[in-house]
């Protein structure tokens, strides 16, 4: 389900979140696992929240259906690449 709120660039262009929620989800988890904010020290929880924020998308039952997505695909190899790294 995609959020319904905007973002806007510089530009003024808008953008908004318009992917399955799940994909959202793989993202945010990416990033905490390789400890991308605050040098790694920040919960889960507040990832969450912040794209919540950002694309006023509900992402309520992370935990399952992050869950249920792992089962099919590691989320380094889906989102950072079939080797697994984090880095650039």
């Amino acid at each position: 389900m995609a959020g319904t709120g905007l973002i806007r660039t510089r530009k003024g262009k808008e953008l908004r979140w318009t992917g399955d929620s799940c994909n959202l989800i793989v993202l945010f988890y990416g990033i905490f696992d390789c400890r991308q904010v605050n040098d790694g020290e920040v919960d889960l929880s507040d990832l969450k929240e912040v794209f919540e924020q950002c694309f006023q998308i509900n992402l309520s039952g992370y935990f399952r259906r992050y869950g249920d997505q792992a089962k099919e695909v590691d989320v380094k190899d889906k989102v950072f690449g079939r080797d697994g790294e984090c880095g650039e």
